[in-house]
């Protein structure tokens, strides 16, 4: 809300806040059904919807400007899977004890949302336009390992996020500036652990985002080509984007890359001593 202009250096982009802005209201609904199948396990079911009145979205202007701006009204909904085991559950060989310490997980998250930003803009072309920042579907996975009589621990974690809309576009009559988006990205993280001196000491090595996949960010141009994609891609694209063309995602062919930035694997290593 703050009347304060802010230039990222990295972007080029000046974003300020609006002293007018509203509280969001949000009409909220969950239902969600757990089982617990065996030893460990975890299975679950969710369902949401979430109705906005008047949510704050970033919104383009001229010179390369952003301000956060009310939107009439937008809708979030969707369903989450998750699942909780251990390895040894699966396999059914609890007496081995590796499998007793190792622990699987996954969660699913597929999410359909829309925003009518036609008080923001002048165009006749817009139509179920999601909510800035909100992705099509999470995933996360991930395994993880635990031998207290040992003392090591460790785990493998992973994270990937659909293309999702950063900055709405700038539409004026007769034409329109696309939104700016951010290509989803796949992190990968590991951590391993050992403890001594019955559980004083630990020393822990991290690896975070181990792929370093670039932070894209890049304007959809949507070109009318022939549909390309088919067969079990065509599928997976309409399970988690509802577009089995998966249009609103990068092409480099096509779209416009409005900015790079390029990430290393960050590798760190701690040593704590409890009293």
């Amino acid at each position: 809300m703050a009347p304060f202009l802010f230039f990222d250096s990295a972007t080029r982009f000046n974003t300020s806040g609006f002293k007018d802005l509203k509280i969001a209201q949000i009409d909220n609904l969950d239902l969600r059904y757990e089982i617990y199948p065996g030893k460990g396990q975890l299975f679950s079911l969710s369902a949401f919807y979430k109705h906005f009145t008047n949510p704050i979205e970033l919104q383009a202007q001229a010179n390369n400007s952003n301000q956060y701006k009310n939107a009439k009204e937008g809708t979030n909904k969707g369903i989450e899977l998750e699942y909780r085991t251990l390895l040894s559950s699966i396999f059914g060989t609890e007496n081995t004890k590796t499998l007793e310490d190792l622990t699987f997980y996954t969660n699913l998250a597929v999410i359909r949302s829309k925003v009518d930003i036609g008080n923001l803009v002048s165009s006749a072309i817009l139509k179920d336009i999601p909510l800035q920042g909100q992705s099509p579907y999470v995933f996360n996975a991930g395994l993880q390992y635990l031998n207290k009589e040992l003392g090591w621990s460790g785990s493998a974690n992973m994270n990937r996020i659909g293309d999702r809309i950063a900055i709405h576009g700038n539409q004026t009559p007769g034409g329109a500036t696309p939104a700016y988006w951010e290509k989803g990205r796949t992190f990968l993280d590991f951590q391993v652990a050992k403890s001594f001196l019955n559980n004083k000491l630990e020393l822990k090595l991290n690896v975070q985002n181990a792929l370093a996949q670039d932070l894209i960010f890049y304007q959809n141009s949507d070109l009318d080509t022939a549909n390309n994609v088919k067969g079990f891609k065509a599928f997976v694209n309409s399970v988690l984007t509802g577009d089995s063309q998966n249009k609103n995602g990068y092409d480099h062919k096509e779209d416009d890359l409005v900015w790079r930035t390029k990430f290393g694997p960050t590798f760190s290593m701690s040593l704590n001593y409890s009293f």
